[in-house]
């Protein structure tokens, strides 16, 4: 490899330049970097001094920091090559080190990242196979009026109760008082609101108060920036390790449509929301609805693809979800049975792909978690756990 010394000591004044060890004289200032050959290897020269520092800075930045590389000086010697004797020289210079370039790192450079806190989702049966942590970008879609929004409000609410963390949401389709607070009240006491008594539903409604804050826009047009400043408020000052949002389309679009396209957009807001999620150390949730489906789709669960306004939703998002009811009716009465669906799960620690098995008990008011045990699972499918994984076609 072909190399050449610069002395940066004396850059601003003669900038003379060594190869292999000789000193080149009568290069001036002026042009002389121009002049330089194209080599795959400059080693910058300086003492362990600011103004030289600033001038090996100077150096890397015209010559490229790909190719440069820098060694000090021991004070004193003033980067004279004839102070070293014999082979010394050479040797010294063999400690040159790399110009530091941000991005780029070897395996020992990189820091380790700290572990995941991992939140199961409070179905036993469920497991390891979906969980859910702070640092993390969630989306979840299903067509209207299967539930998504009750089904993840008992799991943050379960996720609540087990961790005692916070959580804060951004409730636009769903009232807080009454509909929301009696989805929490029942998940509290596992039964129905109207047979609680007083007390009951006191130390239901304290839970939620200690545990959740709620979002709402004065003018009900929220948008991404009042978005972003409440989502920073909650995490700061009020300690949330949570923010749902539900649903996306309830957000003003506030973009120019000239300068940018929704697709540009939605990704622009989702990479806002994985920026805040790391910064803060928070989990954010969006629910979305998917695009307008026909009537013979809905036969099929929807995915991240299907949500409407961007492919971004499946490729940004570190996981996400589906909630899927196969039928609303189940002759005269009511179907209860729905499917939590994982179809992605960036990394390992968080579950993978898979479809869990959820009925809606009428009589307590909360979703539980299903297992038949009639129904056959593969070794190969069980989860860290133990309990069976059942698998949804097309997801593996």
């Amino acid at each position: 490899m072909a190399e050449w010394l610069i002395n940066a000591g004396f850059y601003q004044a003669a900038a003379p330049v060594h190869q292999n060890g000789e000193c080149m004289a009568g290069a001036q200032l002026s042009g002389w970097l121009e002049r330089l050959p194209r080599v795959d290897k400059y080693i910058l020269v300086g003492e362990a001094r600011d103004d030289w520092r600033r001038a090996q800075h100077d150096l890397a930045a015209q010559i490229g920091a790909a190719r440069c590389w820098f060694i000090e000086w021991p004070t004193g010697k003033f980067a004279a090559p004839k102070l070293f004797e014999g082979t010394a020289f050479e040797k010294y210079l063999s400690h040159a080190k790399p110009w530091p370039v941000d991005g780029l790192y070897t395996l020992d450079e990189m820091p380790e990242a700290p572990q995941l806190e991992l939140w199961g989702t409070g179905f036993e049966e469920i497991g390891q196979r979906i969980r859910l942590a702070p640092t993390m970008l969630s989306v979840v879609t299903g067509y209207p009026g299967h539930g998504k929004s009750h089904v993840w409000s008992q799991i943050w609410h379960q996720i609540a109760r087990e961790q005692e963390i916070r959580a804060a949401m951004f409730a636009a389709e769903t009232r807080v008082k009454p509909h929301l607070r009696r989805v929490f009240r029942e998940c509290y006491h596992g039964d129905l609101q109207r047979r609680m008594t007083p007390s009951m539903l006191a130390e239901a409604d304290d839970f939620t108060r200690a545990h959740f804050m709620f979002l709402n826009h004065p003018s009900e047009k929220p948008s991404m920036t009042w978005l972003m400043d409440m989502i920073e408020v909650a995490a700061i000052r009020h300690g949330c390790r949570a923010v749902i949002i539900d649903p996306w389309n309830k957000v003003e679009a506030d973009y120019d449509p000239r300068a940018m396209t929704e697709t540009a957009w939605i990704g622009w807001c989702l990479d806002r929301f994985i920026e805040m999620a790391r910064a803060l150390n928070i989990h954010i949730q969006i629910i979305a609805h998917p695009a307008k489906p026909e009537a013979q789709s809905r036969k099929n669960p929807p995915d991240l693809y299907s949500i409407s306004g961007s492919a971004h939703w499946n490729n940004r998002v570190d996981q996400g979800f589906v909630v899927y009811r196969e039928k609303m009716m189940d002759g005269a009465n009511r179907a209860t049975a729905a499917q939590l669906i994982c179809t992605k799960a960036r990394f390992q620690e968080l579950g993978y792909p898979s479809k869990h098995d959820l009925n809606f008990d009428l009589d307590r008011g909360v979703f539980e978690s299903v297992i038949d045990p009639q129904k056959p699972v593969p070794a190969a499918s069980r989860g860290d756990d133990g309990w069976g994984a059942q698998k949804q076609e097309g997801l593996f």
